[in-house]
């Protein structure tokens, strides 16, 4: 389960510094939200409201602004009195295909941080400025 506040905002700038979304990402988006606009929010970075987060899919369920922890805590609480070992295997067979994207990802990430885009990308997002990318 995936919430947010009211307040809250989604983007990744993997772009920014030279990097390609982690974390399965690039699995775990396209199949929450479709291929087209999981290719709208990582390849344009732009913002995303939180009601329009929960329009897309993209989070389960949009709470007031400062309630998250408490709507979390108790979903948290609701799934803890379910079965471990059913939901454990339900988690299991909802990730499958997963562990070959982070394989992809784990080769292509460590390719992209020799970059000299990435470098790059670092500088300028540490120094709060653009970047300057080149393709090397």
């Amino acid at each position: 389960t995936i919430l947010a506040g009211a307040d809250a905002r989604f983007m990744a700038g993997f772009g920014r510094i030279g990097l390609l979304p982690d974390l399965g990402l690039l699995h775990t988006l396209p199949a929450r939200v479709g291929m087209g606009r999981a290719r709208q929010l990582l390849l344009y970075d732009e913002p995303m409201a939180a009601d329009a987060a929960a329009e897309a899919g993209l989070i389960d369920h949009l709470v007031e602004a400062g309630g998250a922890l408490a709507a979390a805590c108790a979903r948290a609480a609701r799934l803890a009195e379910a079965a471990p070992l059913s939901v454990a295997l339900t988690r299991r067979m909802l990730a499958e295909g997963l562990e070959a994207a982070l394989g992809r990802e784990r080769d292509l990430q460590a390719a992209l941080f020799l970059t000299a885009d990435h470098a790059s990308g670092k500088a300028a997002f540490r120094a709060r400025r653009p970047a300057v990318f080149t393709g090397s």
